[in-house]
């Protein structure tokens, strides 16, 4: 019977861990080892949440805490981030059992990285989507991963001229340099907000990014929304659409009067 049992846990591609009262490791079968990128035989005595990342540590002890206190199944999403191997996503399924050796838990765990890229995926194609809507009618400048300009739209193109910013703005140019010159003058908050923004999307730190923002005319008061997407490719790039928002401002100012009235 029992041998069949290890057997049987040897064979499953769903990880299988046993953890003992302190939380450490006292049974491990291939595929769990391999989710956590060691050897099996040196995952024995180890403490589990070791290898859960720092983002999803918190919600693996709410998970632990409830599996050794109840008798029924609990369950919860976490990341494995071993040193020097890929971070991975789990499902963990848990049960809290006694045997003579006193308290255990048992643990299987179902790695769910691929369908947690594809959502990512699919949430950055929304995205895009939205963004190549809007770029219709916006002013679109396609980064390189150093802030490089290597393309920009016509509507992107005629504005820059109008506004004296043509020799900034164009193909070749570096963005980064035009956000920073902005810096110097009155809309330096503004300035240092979207240049921060960029930053994190040519980093990989966000995937998208968006803030509204004033760039008056010496005729009229105006007002535009910027939106920073990550572009996914061999040669990583981020697409910058700038706008127009001064009728909706104006009719959002008017409600405002009319309240206030």
């Amino acid at each position: 019977g029992l041998e069949k049992y290890v057997d049987f846990n040897d064979l499953t591609p769903v990880g299988y861990f046993m953890l003992v009262a302190d939380g450490a490791i006292r049974e491990a079968n291939p595929a769990g080892a391999a989710l956590l990128g060691q050897e099996r035989s040196r995952l024995f005595d180890q403490r589990l949440e070791a290898f859960v990342s720092e983002e999803t540590l918190p919600t693996f002890h709410i998970f632990l805490d409830k599996v050794w206190v109840g008798a029924s199944r609990e369950t919860c999403e976490v990341a494995f981030a071993p040193t020097g191997a890929p971070c991975r996503y789990v499902r963990l399924d848990g049960v809290g059992v006694t045997s003579a050796a006193g308290r255990a838990c048992q643990l299987a765990a179902v790695d769910i990285t691929a369908r947690r890229r594809a959502k990512a995926a699919l949430r950055q194609s929304e995205i895009l989507i939205e963004g190549t809507r809007d770029s219709l009618t916006a002013h679109v400048a396609i980064l390189d991963a150093q802030g490089m300009i290597v393309l920009v739209n016509a509507a992107w193109r005629r504005f820059a001229e109008q506004n004296g910013g043509g020799a900034g703005c164009h193909v070749g140019a570096d963005y980064m340099v035009v956000c920073r010159k902005v810096l110097a003058g009155k809309d330096r908050a503004e300035a240092q907000a979207a240049l921060r923004g960029i930053c994190h999307v040519l980093d990989g730190t966000r995937n998208y990014f968006s803030m509204e923002y004033p760039c008056h005319s010496p005729t009229e008061p105006r007002w535009f929304e910027m939106r920073v997407f990550h572009l996914s490719g061999t040669r990583p790039s981020v697409m910058i659409a700038h706008r127009n928002i001064t009728a909706r401002k104006r009719t959002e100012a008017a409600l405002w009067r009319s309240e206030a009235q």
